[in-house]
């Protein structure tokens, strides 16, 4: 019988921290998962699985122990509890980030641009970078904005993400300070302001928005596209 393991093996690669994107990729994996379950996994079935090679029918065997390497007892227990353990577990991340200082890494950009297709961790995402915000952790902000690879979230996602953004921001006492160190990235400007336009405030913060957009801005459609609102 054959299974959608799309959220299994994506599960695996956030426990793992390991970003499955070339084969050598997978020996890392391999030896992490028999370390964690003292049961080896062959290298060729890693292929199957990750789409190396051509996939077949995996065995209950090897079900049973990716599910053991993410905590379950077996791949049965994993799909009745999965929804919580992937809810559970990517709060207990922020919280380990927060509570710790920790500063944002390439390796969790990568993990939340692997998330953001979720809507649920979408939102806890966002809200995380609002909290950046809030404290006003600028270099963990230019480090999420250059790697955030927006361009793959729907215009429904880019609207809940920029929403959750700029409300961050008005619990800043000089929103605009922080608003121009991150503007220049492109990638701020089309998934935030692009995204939220902040009726409330036209005459003012957000006007000189729109002013600092357009100093930057290259692409004077988008400009307009804005202003018109």
């Amino acid at each position: 019988m054959k299974y959608d393991l799309s959220q299994l093996l994506l599960d695996i690669q956030i426990k793992s921290n390991i970003n499955v994107k070339e084969i050598k990729d997978l020996k890392f994996l391999g030896d992490d998962i028999k370390y964690n379950t003292k049961t080896d996994i062959s290298f060729n079935t890693l292929r199957r699985l990750y789409g190396f090679l051509p996939r077949t029918n995996f065995s209950k065997k090897t079900l049973d122990t990716l599910s053991r390497y993410l905590g379950f007892n077996s791949y049965s227990s994993y799909l009745n509890n999965k929804k919580i353990y992937n809810i559970w577990y990517f709060k207990m991340k922020f919280l380990e980030l927060q509570n710790n200082y920790l500063p944002l890494s390439l390796s969790d950009i990568s993990l939340f641009n692997l998330k953001f297709q979720n809507s649920s961790d979408l939102i806890l995402i966002s809200e995380y970078i609002g909290y950046l915000i809030e404290k006003k952790k600028t270099d963990s902000l230019i480090l999420f904005f250059k790697n955030f690879q927006y361009k793959k979230l729907s215009d429904a996602s880019l609207v809940m993400f920029a929403t959750i953004i700029t409300f961050s921001f008005y619990k800043l006492k000089d929103k605009l300070e922080l608003y121009k160190e991150l503007v220049f990235l492109d990638s701020f400007r089309y998934s935030v302001p692009f995204f939220y336009v902040d009726y409330r405030h036209l005459n003012g913060y957000y006007f000189e928005v729109l002013k600092d957009i357009k100093k930057l801005n290259k692409r004077e459609f988008d400009v307009r596209k804005v202003s018109n609102y």
